[in-house]
């Protein structure tokens, strides 16, 4: 069987895409291959780039009814308009992979942006506009105040103004870029103009037919790491700072205690001049004759007063006050132990915390942007794929939606700041809900999701076409707030991963993964409380249980994990989101291997042709053409190092990866330093073994003449 291109046109709504069909021959063909095959293995893939755009809108006429498949799987649901308003620039790749059964899967591979990636962060930057207006304004009407909370007061007015003007010029620069853009590459992750933008934000899709079975669909969104990387991390991630912060020193209090605060301190404002008043009125009356007036004054003035000190005795006025008293006691005991303020641990503690803010004009607020434009979008490809699915729909309204989140960073270096800004991230977006409303027409601006809330409870507004929105459940159309449970998993790949568990610290990865592992666990629970019958959960004990064990596990780059972390969100219809320092490379790897296990486990992809189909995505596929246009080179930037301590199967293609042979000696260097120091680690621990053995030791002596190197 010889290997044939089929090469077609699919319109995207804006645009041609030439795309290829890769038809793999199954038997290994003895003859030399023909010119522009490459034989793989036992499988032959064309050695073909995607074209441009084209003016020849001609198709290919061999193999008519695989086409034919395609287009209308195309065009039938994908052409939808809420899949316009939320894709664009489309990448499409199309492959033909032997099954068990010797028959064939049409696998079509989609890689697109979304305009969302300026839509929502343009949103949430004019919603902390507001919010910083309405605060210094709040601030600003308060009067009389001790010189303390004067100082104070000062201080927040100053800050909420710099803020406002902050936000105000990057939404401009915003507004300009979002005219011509869409995407946002990872060489401009650190410019602080972006720093609102996702990295490299693209949805991957997959679409799998085979002859007796219509097209189904696997969805993972891919971003950059959700992190401070223009303000840098000298002084490690928002986990770590957050951690030196004394949380009981500090005073908080709730929406509704913020609400009670703000009506007291108006009726403070009203009965104060009032009594003033009445006093001096008191006080001109009793210089006349007139009893009745002058007791009828006091009457009045008796009620105010004892309004006042009604207001002044609330519990929350209690609290702020005793709160004061206890800051301002500790700052004196603190003075008179000889100490000097300006040297204290808090104060030292706020520079530290503040010193990624202070390096850049805008506040990070825990980079909720970056990561609420990615899993928006993961839910709207989702709800889009299973809109007929009634179990589905049922499960938004009674328990909410699962995010599971992949993340590939190390926990060394500047990663690990990032693993700490990301852990923070995934665990603020337990406040957003999302809602789903009926969109004013089927035009793609109308279609758009809106935020609609406040800063700290945000509710995303996901719009549906009329006709999707009449066919909702009764709960979803009249407004029922959608739940969202994000989880994260982490298992650092690369070899600063390697560095990290022989000679560092990779604690926070097992903290992540374990905590994560509870949280998915009670969803899966509280699903199958409330929804006993929903389909394919019968099996979800088994994996949950086989995901903790494999996470207890004292197992290096364990990425067995991911895997049932991802199998478990599949199970429940939750939202797969993948992510390393720039989705880039590694991320590539993680995708395409998900994609060939879903082929293998899900639609029979021959075992023995599993590597070889790996391979033709890695070479063809449109994770190298997300490589292409984020620097320009259709090669993964992988390093030699990192290329020896991979695990397995995210090793990529020989070919395609760019190493010249200054980076070659480079890290040859450093893996020679790397085993140097290794040995003389080694030395060290037998000399101090031998050291003790010639000491005589006695029954307290637990070194052992023998030792094991690892």
């Amino acid at each position: 069987m010889s290997s044939e291109v089929y090469k077609t046109y699919i319109w995207t709504g804006h645009k041609y895409f030439a795309s290829w069909s890769f038809d793999l021959d199954l038997p290994p063909s003895a003859s030399s291959p023909a010119d522009g095959v490459t034989e793989v293995g036992e499988v032959k893939v064309s050695e073909v780039q995607m074209e441009a755009e084209t003016d020849d809108k001609t198709t290919v006429t061999e193999n008519k009814s695989l086409c034919d498949c395609l287009h209308g799987s195309f065009h039938d649901k994908e052409n939808s308009p809420l899949m316009r308003a939320v894709l664009c620039c489309s990448v499409c790749k199309v492959y033909r992979f032997p099954a068990e059964d010797k028959r064939w899967l049409l696998v079509r591979e989609q890689m697109s942006e979304t305009p969302l990636s300026f839509s929502l962060p343009l949103q949430l930057l004019n919603m902390l506009v507001v919010y910083y207006r309405n605060r210094e304004q709040e601030v600003r009407e308060l009067r009389d105040l001790s010189p303390h909370l004067e100082e104070l007061r000062c201080d927040i007015i100053s800050r909420c103004d710099h803020m406002t003007r902050c936000y105000q010029e990057t939404l401009a620069q915003l507004e300009t870029l979002s005219a011509t853009s869409s995407f946002k590459a990872s060489s401009s992750r650190s410019e602080r103009h972006l720093q609102f933008v996702p990295t490299n934000l693209h949805s991957q899709r997959m679409e799998v037919t085979s002859p007796d079975t219509a097209g189904v669909w696997y969805d993972v969104t891919t971003f950059g790491a959700p992190a401070e990387h223009h303000q840098g991390f000298k002084h490690g991630g928002l986990r770590r700072l957050m951690s030196k912060i004394n949380i009981n020193s500090l005073v908080s209090y709730s929406e509704e205690e913020r609400t009670r605060a703000k009506t007291l301190l108006e009726n403070i404002a009203r009965l104060q001049p009032l009594i003033f008043g009445l006093a001096e009125e008191l006080l001109t009356l009793s210089l006349e004759a007139n009893a009745g007036r002058l007791q009828k004054v006091l009457d009045v003035l008796v009620k105010q007063t004892e309004e006042f000190v009604h207001a002044l005795k609330d519990d929350l006025v209690k609290a702020a006050l005793l709160a004061q008293h206890k800051q301002t006691a500790a700052r004196c005991v603190y003075i008179c132990n000889g100490n000097v303020p300006g040297n204290s641990s808090t104060i030292q503690l706020r520079r530290a915390s503040q010193g990624r803010l202070e390096t850049s004009q805008v506040e990070p607020e825990y980079n909720e942007e970056e990561w609420l434009t990615a899993v928006t979008c993961a839910f709207i490809l989702k709800l889009h794929n299973c809109l007929e699915d009634p179990d589905f729909l049922r499960q938004l309204h009674t328990v909410g939606i699962l995010a599971q989140f992949e993340g590939l960073l190390s926990t060394y270096g500047d990663e690990l700041g990032m693993l700490e800004d990301m852990e923070v991230g995934v665990a603020e977006l337990r406040r957003v809900k999302f809602i789903l409303t009926e969109g004013k027409s089927d035009q793609s601006e109308d279609l758009l999701p809106t935020l609609t809330g406040t800063w700290d409870n945000l509710v995303v507004n996901v719009q549906l076409p009329p006709e999707n929105f009449s066919s909702l459940p009764q709960e979803l159309r009249e407004g029922h707030l959608i739940q969202m449970h994000p989880v994260f998993f982490n298992i650092g790949i690369n070899q600063q991963q390697s560095l990290a568990e022989r000679f560092g610290d990779s604690s926070l990865q097992e903290i992540l993964n374990q905590e994560s592992c509870e949280q998915l666990r009670a969803y899966c629970s509280q699903l199958q409380d409330k929804l006993p019958q929903t389909a394919n959960t019968e099996s979800l004990p088994e994996l949950l249980s086989e995901l903790n064990s494999c996470v207890e596990t004292k197992k290096r780059k364990n990425v067995d994990v991911l895997w049932l972390a991802s199998l478990v969100c599949r199970k429940v219809n939750g939202l797969r989101l993948t992510s390393c320092k720039s989705a880039k490379d590694r991320t590539a790897m993680s995708v395409t291997l998900e994609q060939c296990v879903l082929l293998k486990e899900k639609h029979g992809l021959d075992q023995q042709h599993f590597s070889a189909a790996l391979d033709a995505m890695r070479r063809e596929g449109c994770r190298l053409e997300n490589v292409q246009k984020n620097i320009g080179c259709r090669r993964f930037a992988f390093r030699s190092v990192q290329l020896l301590v991979f695990p397995k199967h995210y090793k990529p293609p020989d070919g395609t990866v760019h190493l010249d042979q200054t980076v070659k000696c480079l890290y040859l260097d450093l893996t020679v330093t790397c085993l140097h120091l290794e040995l003389t680690v080694t030395r060290l621990h037998l000399d101090l073994t031998v050291t003790c053995l010639r000491s005589s030791p006695g029954p307290d002596c637990d070194v052992s003449p023998e030792f094991t190197w690892t």
